[in-house]
């Protein structure tokens, strides 16, 4: 499993990469609209596919970053049921989320 630590400075924001780099797939968490170009090259350095962004918490650079990561990539966007409607998983407490061998 890979974890990496990405910050803006603009926003003051953590995004985070997670993988299972055995099985090439990808995760972004809280990505920075800002940032696609760069969270996109690190993935492809990596060699990975992204398959899956997830918002921890619903602010507007987060969640349109979401919409623009999916429409690029095809990765699932989730998020809270109880915040952005947008998302193609909506989560309860406690939901799972499999990004190759990495459970989330």
């Amino acid at each position: 499993m890979l974890v990496r630590q990405l910050y803006d400075h603009e926003s003051s924001t953590y995004t985070y990469l997670v993988a299972d780099l055995a099985a090439g797939a990808a995760a972004l968490i809280d990505p920075v609209a800002e940032q696609l170009e760069r969270d996109l090259a690190l993935v492809g350095e990596l060699g990975l596919e992204l398959r899956l962004v997830l918002d921890t918490h619903v602010h507007a650079d987060h969640v349109t970053a979401a919409g623009a990561l999916r429409a690029r990539t095809g990765a699932r966007t989730a998020a809270s049921c109880r915040g952005a409607p947008c998302v193609d998983v909506p989560l309860d407490a406690g939901a799972r989320l499999e990004v190759g061998g990495v459970t989330l």
